[in-house]
């Protein structure tokens, strides 16, 4: 098809020809096959239509193949054929492909880009604030906004924590870039909450470690960026496992420079008063001693045997300690229980005392006396620490039970560390026994959560919480102290049986009722304030004469 057609030439390079609409053919599919194949013998002219449909691209090899594809291209309009001004010197069509090289058809430019490339710009503005989960604006923070044209601008935040930006092209977005992670300038760390600070459905959600740049895809207008919260946690320790030791020790850990010890009782009570409403995790620790697989699985092991028996899963824990106990464990468990019980002190080396221990445990739990050590004898001292418990909490073992109902425990509610996080010297109370250098870092630890967010923050990624994530409280455990009280008439003489209404610490007023010799005495903690509500004779009588002090 030879033509003389007009042709434009653009200053990028690109031709083209101009075609009255009278001249260009309309195939259908099948007229355009009819046609192309009078061309089929034709290696000059295969050629071109293969190049201009991508035939060594598309895999096309076969004549038949390039003249379908060629002709489904002019049925669909991506190519048109355009009329010879020029009759056919024979009966065979003279098919044209264009002077010189033929362009693939991927390469040809469209029509469409004679038009405007370069539209009108538009410019707007955007106004951004950051202030924390209460309100506080981060006054003086400085961040980085990247907008639409690539325009960079360095910020200080003013003392509402704001900053707006002008010309910014439309219609964006543009982007808050934010270090590795967000705090408060330290000058605004003590600064006021905006009065009446209240979260918005527009508000974007800033993480303290952001995962990458806040985009803001609307623009002429103000976001507000709410940081979230620092995770919290409050640790309260239980230290003092023997190396190896996966079974929670009751009563013996390490004594203390001021002559008191903390026990696992001592931290349950800790931490299943402070747990009301909250949720808990329990972490294990582990020495550096051994091969990291097998502390890990110490840590576990350590953690678990604490939860079970905090959540009051009496028959798994007492599963869990015959699968686990050394002899060690035993002794000790029978010393603390014979403690609790109150017939005296016994050693971990007495023989015959932890003879007659175990024989009482059983007779109390209506077991056989004798007879090898079994799980059923675990299960009686996982209820003597029960009892012990609730006289620690100053009430019975149904208090014990609604106590630990208002309890919730994360999913998982272990977490296990191994060897990777040791107790650094600021967290430690005292310094271990000569020799036993490791002792502090075999520990387990009740984790209290105030929010349910912090928690899935936690249980996501757990070294989150020793890493400087974390606001981590450690609250150590007080050590424990025999306080008694006497309860006598006017003129001092000892009521037998006599009632008095007793405040422990944090724990509120609850009936106690005195031995024959009309003494009162409980295990509160050290620094526990003691107060005497009421007191009465057996009968209800009389009147109080009573104190306050501090216990220790």
């Amino acid at each position: 098809m030879k033509h003389e057609h007009p042709i434009i030439r653009t200053p990028s390079g690109a031709e083209y020809t101009l075609v009255p609409s009278y001249d260009i053919e309309r195939w259908s599919l099948d007229e355009a096959v009819r046609q192309l194949e009078q061309i089929e013998e034709d290696g000059f002219s295969l050629r071109a239509l293969a190049r201009v449909v991508d035939a060594d691209d598309l895999g096309l090899a076969d004549p038949k193949q390039i003249i379908r594809r060629v002709a489904e291209l002019l049925d669909r309009g991506s190519l048109v054929a355009i009329v010879s001004r020029e009759a056919p010197t024979g009966l065979r069509p003279i098919f044209d492909f264009g002077r010189g090289t033929v362009a693939k058809s991927s390469e040809i430019v469209p029509l469409s880009s004679l038009r405007e490339t370069e539209p009108t710009l538009e410019f707007g503005w955007v106004s951004i604030e950051l202030v924390d989960g209460h309100g506080r604006p981060f006054a003086g923070f400085e961040t980085t906004l990247v907008h639409a044209d690539g325009r960079r601008d360095r910020v200080v935040l003013d003392a509402a924590g704001r900053h707006t930006a002008r010309r910014v092209l439309l219609p964006g977005p543009s982007r808050v870039e934010l270090p590795a992670r967000v705090e408060l300038p330290a000058a605004a760390k003590n600064g006021p909450a905006m009065d009446g600070f209240v979260r918005g459905p527009d508000d974007i959600a800033v993480p303290r470690k952001p995962t990458g740049p806040i985009v803001l895809t609307r623009l002429d207008r103000h976001h507000r960026l709410v940081v979230a919260d620092e995770p919290v946690v409050t640790e309260i320790p239980i230290d003092g496992w023997a190396q190896g030791s996966k079974v929670m020790r009751w009563g013996g850990m390490r004594p203390r420079s001021d002559g008191t010890v903390a026990t696992t009782r001592a931290a349950l009570r800790l931490a299943l008063w402070r747990g009301r409403g909250r949720t808990l995790v329990v972490a294990g620790h582990a020495d550096a001693f051994g091969q990291d697989s097998d502390n890990e699985t110490l840590s576990t092991e350590r953690a678990s045997s604490v939860q079970l028996f905090a959540a009051g899963r009496l028959d798994e824990w007492a599963d869990h300690a015959f699968a686990h106990a050394s002899d060690l464990d035993l002794r000790c468990a029978l010393v603390a229980c014979h403690a609790s019980g109150g017939p005296g002190a016994i050693a971990v080396d007495d023989d015959d005392g932890l003879s007659r221990a175990l024989a009482e445990l059983r007779r109390n739990a209506g077991l056989a006396e004798d007879g090898p050590v079994a799980v059923q004898d675990w299960r009686a001292i996982a209820e003597a620490y029960d009892i012990d418990l609730a006289r620690m909490l100053a009430t019975d073992l149904g208090g014990l039970a609604e106590l630990r109902a208002t309890v919730r425990w994360a999913e998982p509610a272990v977490l296990a560390f191994g060897e990777r996080w040791p107790r650094p010297a600021s967290e430690r109370t005292d310094e271990a026994p000569d020799g036993v250098a490791a002792l502090p870092h075999r520990r387990g630890s009740l984790l209290v959560f105030e929010r349910a967010d912090d928690v899935d923050a936690a249980t996501g990624r757990p070294d989150a919480l020793y890493d400087g994530d974390f606001v981590r409280t450690v609250l150590q455990v007080p050590g424990e102290v025999l306080v008694e009280i006497a309860v006598t008439s006017i003129d001092h003489t000892p009521l037998a049986r006599g009632r008095a209404w007793i405040d422990i610490g944090d724990l509120g007023a609850s009936p106690w009722i005195a031995d024959a010799s009309g003494m009162v005495r409980l295990v509160a903690l050290a620094g526990d304030r003691i107060d005497v509500v009421a007191a009465s004779d057996a009968d209800g009588g009389g009147a109080m004469d009573g104190g306050e002090e501090r216990a220790g």
